[in-house]
């Protein structure tokens, strides 16, 4: 089953300490390197004119020629950057053809730095960074204060692959998700703003008596992430294998956490059997969803802070809705809710770069000044007084006529100027704000802070994901023939118990079957065998 959440790209990973980071194994010189001091590289660049080649998908139409990508060209000097673009359908495809072809270009966007670094490190075909790390000060300084930068550093101290994200190297956590409710349909019926699990389900059945044509809540397009949902509120953000960060152990949910398991199963196959949830959710689009909620006969929602702007109000749909951010409902006198994003839980994205570019040093210090406050603001924000300014408090703020939720009106967009995510350039500092900023408007932000502030101040506990550990070949084939059948099976059976296929007399029946299907104790022993996961400072 699948949790909601954008950019879906975990991996598996280990994180290293710094003085394995430093040790070198034989590496090979590659070719064109001209070993020019790294104090001679400044930018812009004035040397001879130099062409690299990237490699990433055209997502979101995004342009090339653009004020801030033509920006960036001039602050770097001498250098252009050729980007071969695929479909974002087709991306994987072409980037495993330049793998096999050992025909790796200058910059290449790939998934999972962990497994990469795994699968294709070993073969050669990437530059070894940790070679050229006197070009990177300013990543250099980042590893030190973020050691999960250090995670797709292999047992031999190689560093193939620089981690990265969609908005940038990370540096904050962010909860994106959201609870919420519908005030003026609960106070038509009289319904309060449920506290607690059971009040909450109590206030659906409420609403679906009051209203038959109502959907009482919506937590999802989709039943998986029903039960992704519902298991956040005992304090699981796992329905497989999971990580209790408090005892630093790894754990498997349905057969370490059985009692969770089921209730969290008896709980959506409630919400399905009383008709509180969309009645197609089972086969229906986030479209066909969204046109349902259109007529504004819904409870409460479970979801992204920019649902209602995306679908709703960007369209002038809902514009007199009033919905309210709410606590997550508590169970057991305990609230949860995850982090969409944990700045330094499993890398998403990287950036690779092939054994066999001509120009080593001037890359890596091309992606060490990208990152520098000067370029990073750029990519972020654009330029002061054209595309953002910084206000009275000190803080950036995009200009009326850059066109994002706050200013609606605006005449410019994001795309048309090169600004946000999916940018090319993904070797830059993230900046929350101006992620928030490109796609909230103010009723997000308020929602934002909503949720920044009570997972703050300790009335909900935050849910933080751990980095996977890192595995080798055998090790990760090993766990994927048990696995593989094992979760394939979970989630078909699951969806039978929430749908009332397959009735809760034969829950113990099922857990039985799972623990012979294949032994899932050893994978998860293997998990603990790695070192500690250890949360980083926060703030």
């Amino acid at each position: 089953m699948k949790r909601i959440q954008k950019l879906l790209a975990l991996s598996c990973a280990l994180a290293l300490t710094a003085p394995l980071a430093g040790c070198q194994g034989p590496q090979k010189t590659p070719a064109g390197t001209s070993g020019a001091d790294p104090a001679s590289i400044t930018f812009p660049y004035t040397g001879d004119p130099v062409a690299l080649k990237g490699l990433w998908c055209n997502h979101n139409n995004r342009k090339n020629d653009t004020l801030v990508y033509n920006e960036y060209l001039r602050r770097i000097g001498n250098i252009t950057i050729d980007w071969e673009e695929a479909t974002w359908a087709d991306y994987s495809e072409k980037l495993d053809l330049y793998y096999s072809s050992n025909d790796v270009p200058d910059f290449a966007v790939c998934g999972g730095p962990v497994d990469t670094t795994s699968q294709y490190g070993p073969s050669g075909i990437f530059l070894d960074y940790e070679q050229y790390k006197d070009y990177m000060p300013n990543f250099q300084a980042l590893t030190k204060k973020y050691d999960y930068l250090n995670l797709p550093i292999d047992e031999e101290g190689h560093r193939y692959v620089l981690s990265t994200s969609i908005d940038g190297i990370l540096t904050e956590d962010w909860a994106m998700l959201g609870w919420y409710y519908n005030k003026p349909l609960l106070e038509k019926y009289g319904i309060a703003v449920p506290q607690t699990l059971d009040e909450f389900i109590e206030a659906g059945k409420k609403l679906k008596a009051a209203d038959d044509s109502s959907i009482p809540i919506v937590l999802s397009s989709e039943l998986g992430d029903l039960f992704a949902s519902i298991i956040d509120l005992y304090g699981n953000d796992y329905d497989g294998i999971g990580y209790d960060i408090e005892a630093q152990k790894w754990f498997y949910t349905p057969l370490d956490c059985t009692d969770v398991y089921r209730k969290t199963i008896e709980n959506c196959r409630t919400l399905w059997e009383e008709r509180l949830l969309n009645p197609e959710i089972a086969t229906d689009s986030e479209e066909r969803l969204v046109q349902k909620m259109s007529k504004g006969n819904w409870g409460f929602f479970y979801g992204y802070h920019d649902f209602f702007q995306s679908n709703f109000w960007s369209n002038g749909v809902g514009e007199d809705w009033d919905i309210q951010p709410m606590l997550p409902p508590s169970v057991d006198g305990k609230r949860y809710l995850p982090y969409t994003q944990t700045f330094d839980g499993d890398p998403w994205w990287g950036i690779v770069t092939g054994a066999n570019t001509k120009h080593p040093e001037l890359v890596c210090s091309l992606i060490d000044y990208t990152i520098s406050d000067e370029i990073s603001t750029l990519l972020n924000w654009g330029i002061e007084g054209d595309t953002y300014q910084v206000n009275a408090d000190g803080q950036k703020e995009f200009l009326p006529d850059v066109k994002v939720p706050s200013h609606p009106n605006g005449t410019r967009t994001l795309t048309d100027l090169g600004i946000g995510q999916y940018n090319s350039i993904l070797f830059r500092m993230a900046d929350m704000a101006s992620a928030q900023a490109q796609i909230y408007g103010q009723w997000e932000m308020d929602a934002q802070k909503f949720v920044d502030d009570y997972l703050k101040d300790g009335r909900v506990t935050p849910i933080y994901r751990a980095q996977t550990p890192h595995f080798s070949p055998e090790e990760q084939d090993l766990i994927s023939s048990i696995m593989t059948p094992v979760e394939t099976y979970t989630s078909e059976e699951v969806l039978k118990f929430i749908m009332g296929e397959r009735s809760m007399d034969e829950f113990d029946k099922y857990i039985d079957a799972i623990r012979k299907m294949g032994d899932v104790q050893q994978v998860v022993d293997l998990y603990n065998s790695k070192p500690a996961f250890h949360l980083a400072p926060r703030g």
